[in-house]
């Protein structure tokens, strides 16, 4: 992966809000007997780079659906499906789902949240956009494209086609999971992206290819400086899943 795409993605708006923080909150629970082990986390759909980025010093595998046609060497990769992971249980520390679950139809999330717990054996973090709110904001994306004439993003159809995720019902499926596995888990949610940045980014990208690159690159290396969003003021939910020996 070039230089330049690197440098936006981890200072990007879109990239680093989305990765940021979930990375943030992995090291604040994850055991440091636990950051050593190599491989320390399974991302999974993590695409060409996922969180690695973000996690320097520890060791990361990522894991989605198609190989990317550019990878990072710093962090391996299994092709895989969400819903079949090729490891067993208990082999990685830490696993991350983000961005993964608005794509599925929502039967299928149980088993895909299921197969993250069982291959975790301290942390499982799932992050998603949350809800009616999420959903009203993609779906005003998706309004100023057309409006605009620009296309519209294949995810942003993708997340439209089935019910978003919700916080609440998303932290039963996880305690519900981890019980059968024996286990239990101990949840813990907080907002991430704020939805008046996530806005104006967007009505940029609407309209222009090189307004949104400036909003999303100054947004992203402001977005340190940022209040967290408190609850129901951000596009996406991160929770976090610390489990039981």
């Amino acid at each position: 992966m070039d230089a330049l795409r690197r440098f936006f993605y981890r200072y990007g708006w879109d990239t680093r809000c989305r990765n940021r923080c979930p990375a943030q909150r992995l090291r604040a629970v994850l055991p440091a007997s636990a950051r050593g082990r190599r491989p320390a986390l399974l991302d999974v759909g993590s695409g060409e780079l996922g969180l690695s980025v973000f996690l320097r010093g520890l060791s990361v595998v990522g894991s989605d659906v198609q190989a990317p046609q550019a990878r990072d060497g710093h962090f391996g990769f299994v092709q895989s499906s969400a819903a079949a992971l090729p490891f067993h249980d208990r082999s990685f520390p830490a696993v991350s789902c983000i961005d993964v679950l608005e794509h599925l139809a929502p039967a299928d999330r149980a088993g895909a949240i299921a197969e993250c717990l069982r291959v975790a054996s301290h942390v499982a973090l799932f992050a998603f956009p949350d809800g009616p709110r999420a959903q009203a904001c993609d779906e005003a994306f998706r309004r100023a494209c057309r409006t605009h004439a620009r296309e519209v993003p294949g995810w942003v159809e993708e997340h439209l086609r089935h019910a978003y995720p919700v916080s609440d019902g998303v932290a039963d499926q996880v305690r519900r999971a981890a019980a059968r596995l024996g286990r239990r888990a101990q949840v813990t949610a907080s907002a991430c992206e704020p939805l008046r940045v996530c806005r104006v980014v967007r009505a940029a990208a609407s309209r222009s290819t090189l307004l949104y690159a400036l909003c999303n690159l100054g947004f992203g290396l402001w977005s340190p400086l940022m209040r967290p969003p408190r609850a129901g003021e951000g596009y996406r939910t991160v929770l976090v899943a610390e489990l039981s020996p």
